[in-house]
Formats: structure tokens, C-alpha cells, sequence
């Protein structure tokens, strides 16, 4: 680790996403580690304000630098902070930002990709300074959609979207037919993100996602015809609005993504007619069907009711279309173990274009990855004497009282 820079933190992505994953005990608590040696490096002055050292040697305890927010790398430094919050709810870890914030720095909140002033509980401080900064000054960034989020008013959005089309064009030719670098070349998406999905899936340097779900569409180019808001989003609670721009219904699958599991309450409206709710279970990679009419308005309150178990905590059986091997009539598969527990035995399942099961093999109990390696199980299925292979499908089965991680792993097509 030598002389740990904020840059260095960038090399955690990796494990920070299969801890966040199946919560792998060693990956999780290397991080965790090092996060509370950084913060056991921070000092405290006589009015109580703290501060990190930017840089710290590993092998001496020699500390330098100040992690600021014009330190080269905090965002990255930032990202293990919150992982290290968000795994064992520590107020230490929030120090460093903490510390940023009472500083002044109230927009390096857009360094996390969760909407964390909601989270956190400080829209009356926190997004109060954000809004008060953007009415000042005409920000069109970051303070900007915070003042959206505090105010529900939706010039605030016109302003930033206005930006980002006249950046988005104005970068156009460099970012494809230039092709200048092979670095960097994006155009943003950051505050798109946070009000469509309820935060960032997906920044550079930001390694920790935040957004609270993700949408499919029934067509291919329904997103354009359905403007979505995600306003305050937390784990616990979604507030969607939805408005179909087009003459005909569009369907969609709205997928939890950084949320808590459970059973959920959803409230759900359209525009001129009745409003219904229902709870229904929802959780990380669970999908809800969703129909919005044309020309309305649709509105969706969801709420969890009642927690369930960390997801991550959970066993899972995964295979991919790189898993499947036909050999004449004759199917191997390839099944891995990729949770946190040992699975329960099931079956692997071919099922026919129609939907209708056609033969199975049954899976046994396999150990979970816990040492880094791959944990697999080769099933063999008997393919149709006669008929074509197209159509053919593969699934495992979830076992009975045994939920996994996803579900999205679990079913395949044959090549």
C-alpha cells in the first residue's frame, strides 16, 4: 500500500461491488479497515472541526496533505467512506465528508452517487445551502437539481436539462468521430441519472452506485416517450411521477436496485381516474410491471412496510449463455455458486418455446465462493430427440424457503 494516495482507493471497486454482492466476510472487512485507519488519522481543533490527512504511509503512520475537496482523488477516498457508513453505520466514517461539508463544501455531496442529503436527513441544512447557492448564483449543476429535490420545482430541472443538451452538443464530434482519447470519453449524465433512477448508477471514479431502481421499456424506444422523476429517494422510500407523451400505452419494469428489502406498500395513480395500493414484496434486482396510460400522469408512492433480510446475506445460483454445451442430443451446464451460504439442492429445468417444462436434472447443494474460487457444478440434461433447439430455454429453480441473492442469473438461452 506504501504511500496510500485517495487515488489509490479506485483499486477497491472490485471488492466493494462482490462485497455489496454476496457480503464476502474478508473483502468486506479489508475495507472497513482501511477506512477506519484513514479516519484514525483525523484531528480534531479546538472549535471541534476535523481534518484528514490526504496522504498516508502505510508502513510509518506518516501522514500529509489535507483531503479537501481540490485534493487530487477525494471523490475515490470518498466512495470508501461510504461503503464503510453504509456496511456498519459508524457515524465515524462520515467524518471526512462531514468535515468537507462544515467547510463550505457543501456540493461535494455529488461526489456519492446516493441522494444522501435524504438519507442523511439533512435537506433543511445541507439542501437549504445547496438551493440558497443556486438562487444566488444561476448554478446549473448539482445545487441546481438539489433545489428541485427541495422545492419540487421543476424550472430548476428545465435550466440543467437546457445545459447538458447545449454541452451534449457542443462535445459531440469530439466524443465520436474524434475519438481524441480513449479516457473520459462520455457525455454526462449525472443529474439525468438522479432524477430518472433516484441517483447515479454509474460515474467515473464513483464506485459506489446509488441510484434506486432502473426502468426497461416494452419498446425499444419507449424511454424517449415517458418522462420519469425520482424525487427524494431514499432506501425506505420512492416517490415516482410519470407522464406518457405518446397516443398509446407503454409498458415497463421498474427494477430496486439500492434499496431495502421487504414488503412494500406502492400507492399508485393516474391522472383523472382512481388510485389503487397494494404491498407487494421488493428488493435489490426485483422488478414491478408497470403500464403508464397515454397523455396521463402517473404517480407512485412506495413505502417499506415490513424489513426482510439483507439480501446479500443470502445463497445464489447463477449460470450465463457461456455455461451451456450441447453435445448431439445431450445439454451440460455449467451451475456457480455465488452467494454468501451454501445453496439449497433444486432442479435445473428445460423449458420449451411455449413455456412447457420438457425434462430436468436435479441440482445438489453447493458451497459458497467464501475462499475467492469458483464454486461449480456441471448438471447434465437430455435435449428433445426431435424438434429444433431454437426457442430452448434453461432455469434453475429456486429452492423452496430459500430466496437468493437475484433471480436474473437463473435462466438462459441455448446458443
Amino acid at each position: 500500500w506504501g504511500w496510500s494516495k485517495p487515488y489509490s482507493n479506485l483499486i477497491l471497486h472490485p471488492g466493494i461491488m462482490l462485497s455489496e454482492f454476496n457480503g464476502d466476510g474478508a473483502t468486506r472487512r479489508l475495507i472497513i479497515a482501511l477506512a477506519d485507519s484513514y479516519v484514525a488519522h483525523g484531528r480534531q481543533n479546538a472549535a471541534g472541526a476535523w481534518s484528514f490527512p490526504e496522504e498516508i504511509n502505510a508502513t510509518t503512520e506518516q501522514a500529509r496533505g489535507t483531503l479537501t475537496a481540490g485534493s487530487r482523488g477525494n471523490v475515490a477516498a470518498q466512495q470508501l467512506f461510504w461503503a464503510a457508513w453504509r456496511w456498519t453505520g459508524d457515524a465515524r466514517f462520515l467524518r471526512p465528508l462531514e468535515a468537507e461539508i462544515a467547510a463550505g463544501d457543501v456540493g461535494e455531496l455529488a461526489e456519492l452517487n446516493a441522494n444522501v442529503i435524504d438519507e442523511l436527513g439533512h435537506a433543511d441544512s445541507w439542501g437549504a445551502a445547496l438551493k440558497a447557492r443556486t438562487d444566488r448564483t444561476g448554478d446549473k449543476g448539482f445545487p441546481a437539481f438539489e433545489a428541485w429535490q427541495l422545492s419540487g420545482d421543476t424550472r430548476y430541472l428545465e435550466r440543467i436539462y437546457a445545459d447538458e443538451i447545449a454541452t451534449a452538443e457542443h462535445r459531440m464530434w469530439l466524443v465520436t468521430e474524434a475519438h481524441w482519447w480513449s479516457d473520459r470519453v462520455e457525455l454526462f449524465s449525472d443529474l439525468l441519472q438522479r432524477s430518472r433512477l433516484g441517483g447515479m448508477a454509474l460515474r467515473r471514479n464513483q464506485t459506489f452506485p446509488g441510484h434506486a431502481v432502473s426502468w426497461r421499456f416494452d419498446q425499444p424506444t419507449a424511454a424517449e416517450s415517458v418522462g420519469v422523476l425520482l424525487r427524494g429517494a431514499t432506501r425506505t422510500h420512492l416517490s415516482v411521477i410519470a407522464y406518457n407523451l405518446s397516443d398509446r400505452p407503454i409498458g415497463a419494469v421498474m427494477t430496486g436496485w439500492d434499496i431495502a428489502p421487504g414488503v412494500w406498500r406502492l400507492r399508485q395513480a393516474v391522472e383523472g381516474g382512481t388510485a389503487s395500493e397494494r404491498t407487494l414484496p421488493f428488493e435489490r434486482s426485483a422488478g414491478i410491471d408497470l403500464s403508464f396510460p397515454p397523455g396521463k400522469t402517473t404517480t407512485l408512492e412506495m413505502d417499506l412496510v415490513t424489513s426482510g433480510a439483507p439480501v446479500e446475506q443470502r445463497a445464489d445460483l447463477g449460470m450465463g449463455p457461456y455455461d451451456l454445451r450441447r453435445a448431439g442430443r445431450s445439454l451440460s451446464v455449467t451451475v456457480h455458486s455465488l452467494g454468501a451460504k451454501t445453496s439449497s439442492p433444486t432442479w435445473l429445468v428445460l423449458v420449451g418455446a411455449g413455456g412447457r417444462e420438457l425434462g430436468r436434472a436435479p441440482i445438489p447443494a453447493v458451497a459458497p465462493p467464501s475462499d475467492l474460487l469458483p464454486k461449480t457444478v456441471v448438471v447434465t440434461l437430455p435435449l428433445p430427440r426431435t424438434g429444433p433447439a431454437a426457442g430452448l430455454r434453461v432455469r434453475i429453480l429456486p429452492a423452496a424457503g430459500a430466496p437468493e441473492i437475484t433471480l436474473l442469473n437463473n435462466e438462459a438461452a441455448l446458443p
